[in-house]
């Protein structure tokens, strides 16, 4: 018996977690992520990365359909040996976005074996263990199940990503998945998501992009027999959709570290680069009913600017979720115990904070712009009426202010999720900007209406 399950089956006649029926919220008990990440490999494939899992008989490894190249080799990194393994492709099912591998020459003594074969209850905790864009070391992410309305992929996304997905032609839109409260790192698809009893969830796989945020899911571990069971064959993997639906990256060399903006105990990272128009592509800005920021890109359009070439860094604040939009090249760097970017005519600032009381601390947030000698007036053509509440919790309100005139100007973003604040806001001092810069402008602005928590 392999150490996994043998481990687990001790915990599991301890404890009774198997027999559990309602929801697990207390930490995970000591070296189930230890056992775990055992059964953890990196997987490359062309010019794309991924992560995967040994599963059954520890030669086959379990990972995702869409971070395949269309042809080439495939390679599986083993921690344990330090080192790559050949795999060649044993089964496709394109319904589940899932294939399995079989390692060449290495059988680990290390794999998963037991899954979940009904669906765990809200709330439960659950966590995965991956390899994030190009570190050299796997990590672990902790989530929780999510209360979704429904039971399929079609249940979670928006209609534009359906849509999508269905000219693409996998995975099925009515493929059974559990929503996840929480944030899936880039380079995570493939990876297992487990209980804190050790037990199979799912396979990692919610890398639809949903314009700056990313929408998180695991493909039910249900599926996996029809993965075994399966005689299909490969789709095209080259489809220029792929790149824009999903969030896998490129594949790069692993380095020993990740660098990280921090804010306070936050650390931001910058997860992808992307124009406009691709975020539009999946978050459908400019034709969603969003307050604000159709009738902003309007506006801006009227003066010939190119909004679909503006170019963006997202940053992600992997334990909150808050996703950070700034233009691309601004580095952001902390003043006065906020994060800020730009220089006296246009400048960025962001927030994020703990509290127990969103309301005030947006309060605060909002007198940092206080100024004797500027006196601000609401613009109710970009202001929120009432708070908008997303579907995942999310409580955010967008508000934009004019100072003595059109002298100053200010787009803000306020946040609430759960205990956590996130603030952004983008200011102009017109007097000392040239008509050149109106353009830069707009895109700063832009950039404040695209901040608000991912999931």
């Amino acid at each position: 018996m392999q150490a996994v399950t043998r481990f687990l089956l001790v915990l599991c006649l301890v404890c009774g977690l198997q027999a559990m029926a309602v929801a697990v919220t207390g930490p995970v008990p000591p070296g189930i992520k230890e056992e775990v990440a055992r059964t953890i490999v990196r997987v490359r494939s062309g010019t794309k990365y991924s992560t995967g899992f040994f599963w059954r008989d520890g030669r086959t490894v379990l990972t995702t359909l869409h971070s395949l190249s269309s042809g080439g080799d495939i390679e599986v990194y083993i921690p344990a040996i330090s080192g790559w393994r050949s795999a060649r492709l044993r089964k496709v099912y394109r319904g589940g976005d899932l294939i399995s591998l079989e390692v060449q020459q290495y059988a680990s003594p290390h794999y998963l074996s037991q899954h979940y074969t009904s669906r765990p209850p809200v709330d439960t905790r659950v966590f995965t263990v991956g390899y994030n864009g190009g570190s050299a070391a796997y990590i672990d992410r902790d989530f929780s199940v999510g209360l979704l309305q429904g039971n399929r992929l079609a249940d979670l996304l928006p209609v534009a990503a359906r849509q999508e997905i269905q000219a693409l032609g996998f995975p099925s839109l009515a493929i059974q998945i559990i929503y996840l409260q929480g944030s899936l790192l880039h380079g995570f698809s493939g990876a297992p998501v487990v209980d804190q009893g050790g037990r199979l969830v799912g396979v990692a796989d919610g890398g639809l992009e949903n314009g700056a945020a990313d929408i998180s899911w695991c493909i039910h571990a249900s599926h996996i027999s029809q993965l075994e069971t399966s005689n299909e064959t490969l789709p095209s993997l080259n489809s220029p959709r792929l790149r824009n639906l999903f969030a896998y990256e490129e594949y790069q060399a692993p380095t020993e570290s990740v660098e990280y903006t921090s804010l306070g105990n936050f650390r931001f990272r910058r997860i992808k680069t992307r124009s406009f128009s691709q975020l539009d592509f999946t978050g459908k800005y400019s034709t969603s009913d969003a307050m604000g920021l159709q009738q902003l890109l309007s506006f801006f359009s009227n003066y010939g600017y190119n909004l679909g070439q503006f170019r963006y860094d997202i940053y992600l604040e992997e334990s909150t979720g808050a996703t950070v939009v700034v233009p691309e090249g601004e580095t952001l760097r902390q003043e006065n115990g906020k994060l800020v970017c730009g220089d006296n005519r246009i400048r960025l600032y962001i927030d994020l904070q703990v509290t127990n009381n969103i309301q005030y601390t947006s309060q605060v947030f909002e007198g940092t712009f206080n100024h004797p000698a500027i006196n601000w007036m609401a613009d109710v053509a970009w202001t929120y009426p009432m708070p908008f509440t997303g579907p995942t919790g999310s409580i955010i309100r967008r508000k934009a202010f004019m100072g003595n005139g059109q002298q100053y100007y200010l787009f803000e973003a306020l946040a609430g999720k759960a205990q956590y604040f996130l603030g952004a806001a983008a200011f102009r001092n017109s007097m000392q900007m040239a008509p050149a810069d109106y353009e830069q402008w707009a895109q700063y602005a832009i950039a404040i209406q695209l901040t608000s928590f991912s999931n």
